[in-house]
């Protein structure tokens, strides 16, 4: 049905044009918009005939011929091969027939062209509201959000995983976005979302089928290659900070705090930052600190503070290496006999095995992480 706002807006564009009396009539034959204000909500007999018979065309040629209407040419209004409408030029038949079909045909592309501005901004209300139940509601309704999804073409179902993208606010944030949908594995499935300024989460659709555990960072790296090349020849800075994978709309902002986790505590340069690298250091910050105090301050009074400094110094380099010895000790700029040295006096005053024992390995690992916190 032809909506009165977007009639008058119509009408607007021919406003001051022409010297002609123009009506636009809607499928009920109510006049919604006129170059005479005295005739709006005016009922409009030949036009409703006009919508209810589909009759395109109808010649008036004295005034009350019909109810509420003058003399002049009245066409219809066509939107995608449906009659919504009729207008209207007030005058001779033989004069203003020209005109209104002139008028007829501009009128059917400025409506083509209205109706494309109202549906973008309904998907962009819409669309605001499911961003804003996705990514900062802490417990948004899973129904509302696939419902929602749906309406704007995203698969709820999708398997997907966050990459937040920081820069230094040049390009800005919606010129990061543009050359994101210009990456080769961009597709219509992939969330673009606009944080701020300077930041720009993308949420990358993982291929169907595949496992994505053990694929994702190919794909993300990939993905990113265009954005990196970009952002580097606008001589911008940058990071990527890549979440969980997540495969359920309403946990989809437990992979955004992901993304800012590691923006907050992790050092990135050009490299992304992994999420699932660092999961093990998130999961500790969940844990209140008076827990690890409870199971590990016993043993601070049974090494001197020396021991414990290596302590903290030694075990997450060798944790990084994986156990090894000589990887480490150049790590450490430490000769590989007095690594070996240190491991074994650790292992002799705790019983912890380093290298061969994965259980002391774990313990190893978060009693240090409560000796770093503690000597903060």
């Amino acid at each position: 049905m032809l909506d009165e706002a977007i009639a008058q807006s119509l009408l607007e564009h021919f406003e001051g044009a022409t010297k002609y009396n123009i009506n636009i009539m809607n499928e009920a034959g109510i006049i919604i918009a006129s170059t005479d204000p005295s005739r709006l909500g005016s009922f409009h007999e030949a036009a409703y005939l006009m919508v209810s018979k589909q009759t395109p065309t109808l010649d008036i040629y004295q005034d009350g011929d019909y109810l509420g209407t003058k003399h002049g040419v009245n066409l219809t209004i066509q939107y995608r091969h449906k009659t919504v409408g009729v207008v209207g030029i007030t005058g001779r038949p033989d004069e203003v027939r020209l005109p209104a079909q002139l008028l007829k045909a501009s009128i059917e592309g400025l409506l083509e062209y209205e109706y494309q501005k109202q549906m973008q901004r309904q998907r962009t209300s819409l669309m605001d509201r499911f961003f804003n139940q996705l990514f900062w509601q802490d417990d948004p309704d899973p129904h509302e959000l696939n419902t929602q999804a749906g309406m704007l073409g995203y698969h709820h179902d999708a398997t997907r995983i966050p990459v937040l993208i920081v820069t230094d606010s040049h390009p800005d944030a919606d010129e990061v976005v543009s050359i994101c949908k210009k990456a080769p594995l961009y597709s219509g499935q992939d969330i673009l979302f606009i944080v701020n300024d300077n930041e720009v989460l993308l949420y990358l659709t993982l291929p169907e089928g595949l496992p994505p555990t053990s694929t994702y960072r190919s794909i993300v790296e990939s993905y990113l290659v265009t954005c990196r090349g970009y952002l580097e020849k606008a001589k911008s800075s940058y990071h990527f900070y890549v979440g969980s994978i997540q495969n359920r709309l309403n946990k989809y902002h437990m992979g955004f705090q992901h993304c800012r986790w590691l923006s907050k505590h992790i050092t990135a340069g050009d490299s992304a930052v992994y999420f699932y690298e660092y999961s093990d250091d998130y999961l500790r910050t969940l844990i209140p600190m008076n827990e690890y105090r409870d199971v590990f301050s016993a043993y601070l009074s049974t090494q001197p503070r020396g021991f414990w400094q290596d302590f903290i110094r030694i075990v997450p380099t060798l944790l990084q290496n994986n156990g090894n010895l000589i990887k480490s000790s150049a790590d450490l700029h430490m000769h590989r006999n007095t690594l070996v040295y240190r491991v074994n006096k650790i292992r002799s005053q705790l019983g912890i095995d380093l290298i061969n024992d994965a259980r002391a390995v774990t313990f190893a690992s978060q009693l240090c992480y409560y000796l770093t916190y503690y000597d903060q």
